[in-house]
């Protein structure tokens, strides 16, 4: 996450479905830490509280496991990060609206992640102003959080074609002026080809860079299995196509696991061991 650390990859807690258990998240601290990742991001779709219901706090007992979670990650050298998907606020973001982002952030604060990702990813997105209320809502996140590293999806994350028929199709030139006026030092998230990618060819990587102006950082859909085809799959095979090259074409690859936390380490064994140029 910063120059002075070596590149290495991370975990984003970000599907859809049955989320891990705390029991889960507290062993993947250790697990993290001693196969080589850099960083764990907690962001389950299926909690409410950070996405369509975002406004609301966290029941004091979910509150507290994050608090300690955040504590876990520091103790082990792995940095916790939390994703907060505000569902459509750039549809209004009005005073009262930003009232409830303030709140929101001043909660986040207390449990104190190293990483913020604001995440605008499946939402509806056919809207002209799209890139600029969305730059207006980073820069009021960047004010009231105390984080250190901040991370943006975008609400088109990727250039296959299934995003504009589900969302809406994207402002022409969105890419471009999310990547022109967004502060450099904020990462953007990107799943490559399409959204579930099997491959990152560097020409397209580098197209990406020049748009966003940043090497985007990839959220791998490996190993997940929350899409509807997908859910009665098991993906334990090796990462494959992760090749060493990656880290000169990528600002960082947080990999989407499965909802079985356990069985998702199987596959994460590898994806350290690729990027290293030491495939299984």
């Amino acid at each position: 996450m910063s120059e002075a650390q070596p590149w290495r990859p991370g975990v984003i807690e970000g599907f859809f479905g049955q989320a891990w258990s705390w029991e889960a998240r507290t062993h993947y601290a250790e697990f993290l830490a001693q196969q080589g990742f850099a960083s764990y991001i907690y962001a389950p779709k299926s909690d409410s509280c950070l996405r369509k219901q975002w406004q609301q706090s966290w029941p004091q007992d979910q509150f507290a496991a994050l608090q300690q979670l955040s504590q876990t990650c520091q103790e082990k050298s792995v940095n916790f990060g939390i994703g907060l998907s505000p569902f459509e606020l750039y549809l209004d973001f009005s005073p009262r609206r930003k009232e409830d982002l303030r709140r929101k952030l001043e909660e986040i604060n207390v449990i104190a992640p190293g990483i913020l990702c604001i995440l605008f990813d499946d939402m509806t997105g056919a809207l002209s102003s799209l890139a600029s209320k969305q730059l207006e809502i980073m820069e009021f996140v960047t004010t009231h959080s105390t984080a250190k590293y901040f991370m943006l999806c975008p609400t088109y994350y990727s250039s296959d074609p299934r995003l504009a028929k589900l969302f809406g199709p994207a402002p022409q030139t969105y890419l471009e002026e999310l990547g022109q006026s967004l502060d450099q030092q904020i990462a953007m998230f990107w799943t490559g080809p399409q959204i579930i990618s099997h491959e990152y060819p560097a020409p397209h990587l580098l197209q990406v860079s020049e748009q966003m102006r940043r090497k985007p950082v990839l959220w791998d859909n490996y190993p997940v299995n929350d899409a509807q085809k997908l859910t009665n799959y098991l993906h334990l095979q090796p990462f494959t196509n992760r090749d060493p090259e990656l880290q000169d074409l990528c600002g960082g690859l947080f990999a989407n696991p499965m909802n079985q936390a356990y069985l998702s380490q199987l596959p994460l064994y590898s994806l350290p061991r690729a990027l290293a140029g030491h495939p299984n």
